[in-house]
């Protein structure tokens, strides 16, 4: 059983992995476990039995209609639960945004929209409800200044009715020179309804140089709860983490690691956007 340290088998999980396939879209990259689908009606066609589909109500416009390609994203069976994993890679001038717009149940497949975001999706509006950001430490050596880039992943979840609920946003801002990042410093921005009983109950953040230089990562685990939203039970969000990459060659990376547990958890959704 997969408990992610807190003992609560999630409803559907989505985390980063090694991309087993590549393909572009909208400017950029996805990478991992997916198989390009025609259309939404072409993924809920492929289920034996309708109720194996379970849709999400997605707000619409979070990505141009021109920009649109689906992806479905195999699940890996680990312990009992599945996996959905996926990177989402921006080069410099180029955002790109994901939509999880339907799950099925039975061949543990799960349908997303992958584009150009709006504003929609990378400045949801908000009702009122609390915030909170943390910066980083500036890391590594100004060099010459050969390239520089801000760059930023962001995740937020959605209830129901197309009511953003919380979300998780980390900053890269960095220097390379084609090979290496030469400089970078961080931060994180997160957000919660708490009018409608969501509230922070973990949070980190760091970052690091990886793969001898060539790439930096500012990463934040966050912990959303919600006691009332399903009568007695507790539904829970996890971000672990929200990590945004800043590569050399001054492309950024999203990588979606990030899933909801508790009896109602199946209600909600996420969407994502790196840029």
């Amino acid at each position: 059983m997969l408990t992610l340290g807190f003992g609560l088998l999630p409803a559907h999980l989505v985390l980063a992995a090694s991309a087993a396939q590549e393909f572009n879209v909208a400017g950029g990259k996805i990478q991992g476990n997916v198989i390009p689908v025609v259309s939404q009606q072409a993924f809920q066609a492929s289920a034996t039995h309708s109720p194996n589909i379970q849709s999400f109500k997605v707000p619409s416009g979070l990505l141009q209609p021109s920009s649109i390609s689906y992806f479905s994203v195999l699940g890996q069976a680990i312990s009992g639960s599945y996996i959905y994993s996926y990177d989402l890679t921006a080069p410099k001038g180029i955002k790109l945004g994901a939509v999880e717009l339907a799950l099925n149940t039975q061949a543990h497949t799960q349908l997303i929209a992958v584009g150009t975001p709006t504003s929609a999706l990378t400045n949801p509006s908000t009702k009122n409800g609390i915030s909170a950001s943390q910066s980083i430490s500036s890391s590594g050596t100004v060099s010459p200044l050969v390239s520089n880039r801000a760059g930023n992943f962001h995740t937020d979840w959605w209830d129901p009715v197309g009511i953003h609920v919380n979300e998780v946003l980390d900053d890269i801002n960095f220097n390379y020179d084609g090979r290496s990042v030469t400089y970078y410093s961080g931060s994180d921005y997160r957000w919660w309804l708490s009018n409608d009983g969501w509230f922070e109950a973990a949070h980190n953040i760091g970052s690091s140089y990886q793969n001898n230089n060539t790439q930096a990562v500012v990463w934040t685990y966050d912990h959303m709860q919600n006691n009332p939203f399903c009568v007695a039970n507790a539904t829970h969000v996890y971000y672990q983490n929200n990590n945004v990459y800043a590569h050399g060659n001054g492309s950024v990376t999203g990588n979606v690691s990030t899933s909801d547990s508790g009896p109602c958890a199946f209600l909600l959704h996420y969407t994502t956007s790196v840029g």
